[in-house]
């Protein structure tokens, strides 16, 4: 069974010593005391980690000076960065406040959660035009008044050139020219495959270890090494191995878990939605050149 990530298993053998059915009953058992002990996390519960700044909402009792005063509230972060909140005084609603106010939070979690999804919608749509995704032709190059500007970057290196629309023949000469320096850059820059990029040690890494975690008790001892690992968004490989099941073994399993989830990974990272047809376009374009400079070679030779 796999809880939030994390996989969990055991067996229960049966044959001499135990029936199929009771082994059947003991794996419903723990089938069972997992999921009480392991609930999933909600999905707006996530969304709300991720946009709170440290500071989550949730249903809260705000007392006054007196009981009369006091009141029950109902807060919760919004995605364009506000914070909703209401609030629903014992004065007014002496023996439903509290009920009113979950009853507040639920709808604001509800909105918080239609926010987001619609953010990210708008966020893809505006990328998809923003990058030239509908030209591959116009991929990293722009227009300005006299000239056009190609601009890209690979491994935090940046790399530009602007080509004059006088000094090169005309608008369409200079774009010809453009996107010839483009394809090249591409061809020659490839961008790093996710792999690479996904065994970078962070400045956060606490083990030393990329994407290898440890767990502490809380007088410093080894709980847990857990491998983890994004292989697309939204979707991360997660496994935890006991320091008391294990022991010294748990970081080795660890490290090798997380070299096999790697081996899952593939394709290269921030990848363009039109980089392949560019890169596609300038390969065939490269051996158009060398076929037609092959034949004039075998024309000219006796």
């Amino acid at each position: 069974m796999t809880r939030n990530g994390i996989e969990h298993r055991h067996q229960f053998k049966f044959g001499a010593f135990r029936s199929e059915a009771a082994a059947l009953a003991l794996a419903r058992a723990r089938r069972d005391q997992l999921m009480r002990e392991h609930p999933e996390i909600p999905r707006w519960r996530i969304i709300e980690r991720a946009i709170c700044r440290g500071q989550p909402g949730g249903v809260a009792y705000v007392a006054g000076p007196d009981k009369q005063a006091s009141c029950w509230c109902a807060q919760t972060p919004m995605v364009d960065g506000t914070l909703m909140r209401e609030n629903f005084g014992i004065a007014r609603f002496p023996k439903t406040a509290r009920q009113m106010a979950i009853a507040e939070r639920e709808r604001q979690l509800n909105l918080m959660v239609e926010g987001f999804a619609a953010k990210a919608e708008r966020d893809a749509a505006s990328n998809r035009l923003g990058n030239g995704q509908k030209d591959a032709s116009m991929y990293g190059i722009v227009r300005q008044k006299t000239y056009w500007q190609v601009k890209l970057e690979r491994s935090r290196k940046r790399f530009g050139k602007t080509f004059s629309f006088a000094q090169l023949g005309g608008i369409q000469d200079a774009l010809a020219q453009a996107q010839a320096w483009r394809d090249d850059i591409v061809r020659q820059h490839p961008p790093v495959m996710r792999q690479q990029r996904a065994n970078k040690l962070r400045r956060n890494n606490k083990t030393g270890i990329v994407g290898v975690t440890c767990v502490l008790w809380p007088d410093g001892r080894p709980r847990q090494w857990s491998a983890h690992t994004y292989i697309a968004p939204g979707k991360m490989l997660q496994k935890a191995f006991s320091v008391y099941r294990y022991g010294e073994d748990a970081q080795r399993l660890a490290i090798a878990e997380r070299q096999k989830q790697l081996e899952q990974m593939e394709g290269r990272a921030r990848l363009h939605p039109v980089e392949e047809q560019v890169r596609r376009s300038s390969a065939k374009k490269t051996s158009k050149r060398s076929a037609g400079s092959d034949g004039r070679s075998n024309e000219s030779a006796p």
